[in-house]
């Protein structure tokens, strides 16, 4: 792992700005969390961009936000599957293949635990978005990795980062 560390501010004005470009579509509620995470997503999938811990940080929240907000996921689950998930990194740094992950032909960021604080923020945001926006969809106990983060081949909604 590196010293490299997320800087917080950062993370904050990439959000707000992928939040600000979302709301030029007249988006609102949970609509506009999805397309926040949207946004993001396609950004840090772009050649040269999955390294940016500050990207990667902004788009995990808004992925654990957007889903949880909308039932999708529990924030337990949501909760546990960013540390899993940078367990997984870790693990696959220092004994597989670090690329393990990818889902472009970009390299896969460096294990963060900073990214998945940021993961489990977006997940207790979105619990709070969930109450306020009154969604009336209940989150299963449990979903399957696979059908949060998306196959690697993915599908046409794939939810999470492997499309």
């Amino acid at each position: 792992m590196s010293n490299n560390a997320v800087d917080d501010r950062q993370v904050v004005r990439i959000y707000e700005g992928a939040m600000a470009e979302a709301r030029a579509h007249r988006l609102t509620g949970i609509a506009l969390i999805e397309e926040s995470f949207r946004i993001l997503q396609r950004n840090r999938q772009q050649p040269g961009m999955s390294m940016d811990l500050d990207l990667a940080s902004a788009e995990w929240f808004a992925f654990a936000r957007f889903c949880v907000a909308s039932g999708f996921v529990g924030k337990a689950q949501m909760s546990a599957l960013a540390y899993g998930y940078y367990a997984k990194k870790v693990y696959d740094r220092k004994f597989g293949d670090p690329n393990a992950e990818a889902v472009t032909g970009n390299p896969v960021s460096e294990p963060s635990e900073d990214v998945a604080n940021w993961g489990m923020a977006g997940a207790m945001i979105g619990a709070a978005d969930h109450a306020a926006h009154e969604i009336k969809t209940s989150p299963p106990f449990w979903r399957s990795v696979d059908s949060i983060m998306g196959e690697n081949k993915g599908g046409y909604r794939s939810i999470g980062t492997r499309q």
